[in-house]
């Protein structure tokens, strides 16, 4: 009874991420979401979506590492949305890298510009399915597995950080894993 009740709360989570990311997803399409720019400290942001990605009950066990330098880097941004954004990056490095996978967060600045790269040495993306990544609803070929999500991760995520002025882009090697990159002008 117990572990019934374990996986219903499990499946309604579910349900509920499923029913917030289409909410989302129709607010950016309507242009109904608003953005509040103001001036962060990257290293921080970064900070706060490990932290919360760390509590996420779907990567219980995972390791996520930060790497960033000591000293602040400033950027426009809205600070919801970048967390938003790396919450949803990260997530994904652990749900879809495979079993054991090791997910490093890394904030580096230099020549006007703040990259934030989260990084996985799992499986990997296949140059096939590369440029679908961003496509809203697609799974993937991890999507046949247990650990399928709603396709909407990576398109919400890119779509946050472009709203902001940012840009986000991946790299992978199938078997070496997967790298993706977010991109702001550092603020004056």
């Amino acid at each position: 009874m117990r572990r019934q009740g374990g996986r219903i709360l499990q499946q309604a989570s579910g349900i509920q991420r499923l029913i917030d990311n289409l909410l989302l997803v129709f607010r950016i399409r309507a242009k109904a979401l608003p953005v509040e720019m103001t001036v962060e400290d990257a290293n921080d942001v970064a900070s706060e979506a490990v932290q919360l990605v760390l509590a996420d009950p779907r990567v219980r066990g995972a390791s996520v590492s930060l790497e960033g330098p000591p000293s602040r880097i400033p950027v426009e941004i809205d600070r919801r949305l970048l967390v938003r954004a790396l919450c949803n990056v990260t997530t994904n490095a652990v749900v879809h890298g495979g079993a054991g996978v090791n997910v490093r967060v890394r904030v580096a600045s230099g020549r006007g510009t703040c990259r934030i790269e989260v990084s996985d040495d799992g499986k990997g993306i296949d140059a096939d399915h590369l440029d679908c990544v961003f496509d809203r609803y697609y799974g993937g070929e991890s999507a046949r597995g247990d650990r399928a999500g709603s396709g909407l991760g990576l398109p919400i995520a890119r779509e946050l950080v472009e709203l902001m002025g940012g840009s986000l882009d991946v790299d992978s090697s199938p078997g070496k894993g997967t790298t993706i990159s977010i991109e702001f002008a550092t603020a004056e």
